[in-house]
């Protein structure tokens, strides 16, 4: 058939996009790699008619072909992406490029993107391999900082280590202008459990300390304020951890973070201090209060009641006393007329808390009905203050005290419906919002009904892409019965590959058994990347649908078939089912010959030796027609057998 320019290019496209499927599973040594890589050669030469060399601009989401732009459809914006996450700019391919060459270019940029940065980049390592004939130009680090997501993470850790390994100023400083959007990124459980992380930010800090005062203070407050706000670390090891980040600041730098940022931001608190003061050795707080007391001097607090509200919050801090003190004694000038002796037993953080926990004692131990109806009327008038300051354990507190008191006399059972619908419709919005279920688990275990209704759910997940597990969980618990409206809103957005795989992840951390339902019907309408994504989510679930897997084992691609068969694995009784299906397949003259020589590859790549009597009977086939299969046959068990 006679291709015109552009059928050939998007021959191209497609059949690029096939053979990484094929060369990710593989070595580059595998006979399906070089076949593969051999099958799309063709289809390069046949783009070369027209295009000599073929060259290709690569953005986030799309190609540029001389004047031409390819950008419609999940094809283009996958592959598009995968080249942009390894810096490639442009991709050059010349005539007479050999099956050699192509098979280093697929080996390479199948590899993680850490990996080829590591190498050098493409550009380097198609050099240092002699493929000639296959050049790419690499993006520069702000093109590549623009970038958004966890699949940036390895890339901007390896450019924090490049930079200070190379000792490269201008890219160090190209960093350090970034840095606020790198480490957004990160969570603290990044910074605990990823040593690689750790080392390499704080080799970073350290090398800016080096270059520049102004870059080191304003990365390492950066990296300050990401610690100090997220305030999920208190324990004494975890501190140990994070000081690291912080043992080339001074006095004076402490007190530029406190006085210009900590006291400065509106989410600043006990915890915030509380961390900060641990973090600090005890015997630097006297210096670092007189250096913040220096600085605020120089602003006009008078205009700034955020700086006046906060400095009194350090009168009520759960921290160490004696550090409390410091701070005291050395800010009390700034908030003029304040008494600070009498401050600390009448702050209003600390006398609101002292309120919330007399109402609570008050109403456990309350059983005249009328005084109860009273104590329910002022709790009710603090509810919206408490689920603001996200005080859970004393909501916690309270719903369990309903639940006896309703136990205890069913006479007032009654008087607390008011009360208790409130608190969940104050809380399920705040629920709705968070990423993590951890502390809000009690809370979506116990709500009953939706207060926010079927509409809010649906465009706060479709219009406005709020994914999250917690939203997730609690849409399948009020609206099981609307899974259909859900379904047809989730097809509408089946070209939006970055919200499906958000709620792909988000589905595989809702223990709900209609959460796989979801993802069979996201299945059944996805392409194959999206599908994988899929099919990996499923290995996250302790149980999982074999007559759904067993499916794709029958007809899907291999690529598919790998996935589905990682899944059936884990439990010995499928595993055997699974192989049966894979193998005992009837092959007349050789008909089905082309499925079980898939099938020997995906049993030799998930690594399934149990297949191996298969393989021993596949091997001893008669006829010239099974020569190929008896070859694959005898090729695994021999690589089995070493």
């Amino acid at each position: 058939m006679n291709l015109d320019k552009d059928q050939a290019l998007e021959e191209f496209f497609k059949n690029f996009k096939k053979t990484l499927n094929i060369t990710c599973l593989f070595s580059k040594d595998h006979p399906s790699f070089v076949k593969a890589v051999g099958d799309f050669k063709n289809t390069i030469d046949a783009a070369l008619i027209f295009l000599s060399p073929l060259k290709i601009g690569v953005t986030p989401d799309s190609f540029l072909v001389q004047t031409k732009y390819f950008s419609a459809g999940l094809l283009y914006g996958e592959l598009a992406k995968m080249l942009h996450l390894r810096r490639v700019k442009t991709l050059e391919i010349k005539p007479g490029v050999s099956v050699e060459e192509l098979v280093v270019f697929f080996h390479q940029i199948s590899m993680h993107p850490k990996e080829i940065m590591a190498g050098g980049g493409m550009s380097n390592i198609l050099s240092k391999a002699k493929a000639t004939h296959i050049l790419t130009e690499e993006l520069d680090y702000s093109q590549l900082l623009k970038g958004s997501g966890t699949e940036y993470k390895d890339i901007w850790v390896y450019l924090l280590q490049e930079a200070v390994e190379k000792d490269d100023s201008a890219k160090a400083d190209a960093l350090a202008d970034n840095f606020d959007k790198i480490v957004q990124h990160f969570r603290i459980k990044d910074l605990l459990e990823n040593e690689k992380l750790k080392e390499n930010i704080h080799r970073f800090i350290v090398y800016l300390k080096d270059k520049g005062k102004d870059k080191f203070l304003q990365c390492a407050k950066e990296m300050a304020s990401v610690i100090l706000k997220e305030k999920e670390i208190l324990q004494e090891a975890d501190i140990e951890k994070i000081r690291i980040f912080f043992k080339d600041l001074s006095e004076a730098d402490f007190a530029d973070i406190l006085s210009q940022d900590l006291l400065s931001d509106e989410g600043f608190d006990h915890l915030s201090f509380g961390l900060f003061s641990k973090i600090l050795d005890e015997e630097k707080h006297k210096n670092v209060a007189v250096q913040t007391a220096k600085n605020l001097r120089e602003k006009p607090l008078g205009d700034n009641r955020r700086l006046t509200k906060n400095i009194q919050k350090l009168f009520s801090t759960s921290g160490s006393s004696a550090v409390s003190r410091v701070y005291q004694n050395t800010l009390s000038s700034f908030l003029g007329n304040i008494a600070f002796g009498n401050l600390i037993a009448f702050d209003r953080e600390l006398t609101h808390i002292n309120y919330d926990s007399v109402l609570l004692n008050l109403f456990n131990e309350e059983k005249n009905q009328e005084r109860l109806i009273t104590i329910l009327e002022k709790i009710t008038v603090e509810l919206d203050r408490l689920v603001r300051k996200r005080d859970l354990g004393y909501l916690k507190s309270l719903l369990e005290s309903i639940d006896k008191k309703r136990l205890q006399d069913s006479s007032t059972a009654d008087l607390f419906d008011g009360l208790e619908n409130l608190i969940y419709n104050l809380l399920e919005d705040v629920i709705c919002e968070q990423e993590s279920a951890e502390d809000f688990q009690y809370f979506i275990d116990t709500m009953q009904k939706s207060t926010l209704g079927l509409d809010s759910y649906l465009g706060k997940i479709f219009n406005e892409n709020k994914v999250n597990a917690n939203r997730l969980k609690l849409f399948l618990k009020f609206f099981p019965a609307e899974l259909p409206i859900f379904y047809q809103n989730l097809e509408k957005k089946n070209q939006d590959i970055e919200f499906l795989i958000r709620v792909i992840e988000s589905l595989s951390a809702v223990s709900h058994p209609q959460a796989m339902d979801i993802l069979k019907h996201i299945y059944s309408f996805a392409n194959n990347f999206i599908k994988i994504e899929v099919l990996q989510a499923m290995q996250k679930f302790s149980r999982y649908d074999e007559e759904f897997l067993f499916s794709i084992l029958q007809n899907a691609d291999i690529t598919l078939k790998k996935e589905a068969l990682l899944i059936l694995s884990k439990e010995e009784k499928s595993r055997q089912k699974a192989l049966e299906k894979l193998f005992a397949i009837k092959s007349p003259w050789g008909t089905k010959n082309s499925f079980i020589m898939e099938n020997i590859l995906v049993v030799e790549e998930n690594g399934l030796k149990e297949a191996k009597d298969y393989l021993v009977t596949i091997a001893k086939k008669h006829f010239f027609w099974n020569r190929d299969i008896r070859k694959e046959a005898l090729r695994v068990l021999k690589k089995w057998a070493t």
